[in-house]
């Protein structure tokens, strides 16, 4: 069944406690894939085939409405400092698990339109697997 994504949230762990991150419009990910292609040494004349691996590096890319936020202060600085951050986005679903992963800022974007809303586009390198919170714990 599809749900809407109104109310979901995506937050980054500050001094301790996962803040939500102020003014998200859109969440691109976070991407899985884990495979690689292989082929049978073995056997002359086989086919590649996908095996899955987990190790791929992946992203998570989002678009905030750019302001003054602290929390959009510390992905700029993270971004410059090449600090490792963990982040979690959290499903408006109440029987929906959240995910969690550690990454770089490795694109803050700011774009200042004439007549238009300040915004940034934001690209976060996953460094770690992810990880299921299953709902309700």
């Amino acid at each position: 069944m599809a749900f809407s994504s109104h109310g979901m949230a995506f937050r980054v762990l500050i001094d301790g406690a996962y803040a939500t991150i102020a003014e998200v419009k859109d969440i691109n990910g976070p991407n899985v894939r884990s495979s690689v292609a292989v082929v049978r040494s073995d056997v002359p004349g086989s086919y590649p085939c996908v095996v899955p691996d987990g190790k791929e590096i992946t992203e998570t890319k989002f678009d905030i409405n750019y302001s003054s936020a602290s929390t959009h202060t510390f992905l700029l600085n993270a971004a410059m400092e090449q600090l490792e951050l963990s982040f979690e986005i959290a499903y408006p679903v109440a029987s929906m698990d959240v995910v969690r992963l550690k990454g770089y800022v490795t694109s803050f974007e700011p774009s200042s339109p004439v007549n238009g809303i300040n915004s940034a586009s934001v690209t976060v390198t996953h460094s770690s697997e992810l990880s299921l919170i299953p709902a309700g714990t």
